[in-house]
């Protein structure tokens, strides 16, 4: 069969670039809804390249003490709360405030796993922002599924249990490599299920109570990739010192 007519037979695919194109569409969300998660992603880069300076500046420049920076979060998150709506740039600057804490917070677990080994710091954030990426797009795609919706919440729910259950059996002398593995995978499953879980209740928020608030769905996301970037970044730690202690078991 000749290049031409197999091009025919198939349908005369599209390609790539124009494929990705047309998934990414997303013709199942009304343009409404489009734009106010342009606004929500934005604000979501916005929030991760402030607290990006926040780690940057913790690590090189000034490291302020611990009990300063959680009133600082405090006071912030309740001035967010209680800022009305519609002062959009008061509510950009607390955002902007809370995503800087946020990174400060972090210096020290990224500092330590830089000393470790610098590249796992990368390998956590390039990790963590495809894995949002992709959950978010499967997210997006499957709007308006109802019976999945009320599957992740039932799931998150008995994931929660589980993973309390476990912890107390680990506290009470229930220690195992075993054990330690199967939390951290519960935990990092129940945080890849509540990017899905907040992503579909921003849209749903958006579409059916006319939630436009694109500020707040941000620092929710914003929560949840700081969220997977920990349990990834302590994952892949975790993976890299049980390396090392295998070659110097060999030894």
């Amino acid at each position: 069969m000749s290049t031409s007519a197999y091009r025919n037979f198939r349908g005369n695919p599209l390609p790539f670039d124009e494929q990705i194109n047309v998934l990414f569409q997303f013709k199942n969300l009304s343009n409404e809804t489009k734009q106010v998660l342009s606004k929500v992603y934005s604000t979501l880069a916005m929030c991760l390249v402030i607290a990006s300076i926040g780690v940057f500046t913790a690590i090189n420049i000034y490291r302020p003490n611990f009990f300063l920076t959680f009133l600082v979060n405090i006071g912030a998150v309740l001035f967010f709360i209680y800022t009305p709506k519609h002062e959009t740039n008061k509510r950009f600057g607390i955002l902007s405030v809370i995503s800087f804490v946020t990174g400060i917070s972090l210096s020290d677990m990224i500092s330590f796993y830089i000393q470790v080994n610098p590249s796992i710091v990368l390998s956590a954030f390039l990790l963590t922002s495809g894995i949002f990426t992709s959950f978010s797009v499967f997210s997006l795609l499957n709007k308006g599924n109802n019976r999945m919706f009320l599957f992740l919440a039932s799931t998150i729910s008995s994931l929660g249990l589980g993973i309390f259950i476990l912890s107390l059996y680990r506290l009470f002398g229930g220690r195992s490599e075993s054990l330690d593995q199967l939390l951290m995978l519960g935990v990092l499953a129940s945080s890849v299920l509540f990017v899905i879980y907040d992503t579909q209740m921003i849209v749903y928020r958006i579409e059916k109570n006319g939630n436009k608030d694109f500020i707040h769905h941000a620092l929710v996301l914003f929560l949840d990739f700081v969220d997977l970037f920990r349990i990834i970044l302590t994952t892949l730690a975790k993976k890299e010192q049980n390396r090392n202690d295998n070659k110097n078991k060999r030894r």
